[in-house]
C-alpha cells in the first residue's frame, strides 16, 4: 500500500486507523508536556517557572532512562550510560537552583537565555532515552 504522505513516512496497513495517537498515549507525553509548559512560562517571562518545568522533565528522564549513576567512579572509567547519567545530574542540579533557597542557591538569578538552555538540554536528553523503562 502506498503512503498517504506522497512517499514520505510509513504506509498505512490495511484496516489501520488513520487518526494519530493521542499525546497522552505516548511514553514521553508527560515530559513533553513539561517542556511545552516551560516554553509557555518563558514566553510569559516566568523564568523560574520555566526552569522548574524543565527540571520536572529531567526528573522523568532520571526515572525512565535506566542510566546507572556512576557514584564516585573516575570519569574516565564511566560507561556510556553512566556518562549520560552524569550529564543529566549536572543539568538537573543547575535547574534546581531556581527553586531552592538554601544558603548557596538563594542568590541564584537565572537569565532568559539560561532558562532556554536548560529547556533545550532537557529536550535533547529526552531524545536520548530510547525505550523508557
Amino acid at each position: 500500500m502506498t503512503s498517504p504522505l506522497g512517499g514520505r513516512g510509513r504506509p498505512l496497513q490495511e484496516g489501520s486507523d488513520r487518526r494519530c495517537a493521542q499525546p497522552q498515549e505516548h511514553p514521553r507525553a508527560e515530559p513533553a508536556q513539561h517542556l511545552r509548559s516551560a516554553q509557555r512560562r518563558l514566553l510569559a517571562s516566568d523564568i523560574d517557572g520555566a526552569i522548574l518545568e524543565a527540571r520536572q522533565a529531567l526528573e522523568w528522564v532520571r526515572l525512565h532512562s535506566g542510566w546507572t549513576w556512576p557514584l564516585n567512579k573516575d570519569p574516565r572509567q564511566r560507561g556510556q550510560d553512566e556518562r549520560w547519567a552524569a550529564i543529566r545530574t549536572a543539568v538537573e542540579n543547575q535547574a534546581s537552583g531556581s527553586v531552592h533557597a538554601d544558603a548557596v542557591t538563594s542568590a541564584f538569578k537565572y537569565s532568559r537565555d539560561e532558562a532556554k538552555a536548560l529547556i533545550a538540554i532537557a529536550a535533547v536528553l529526552l531524545t536520548v532515552v530510547d525505550q523508557p523503562v
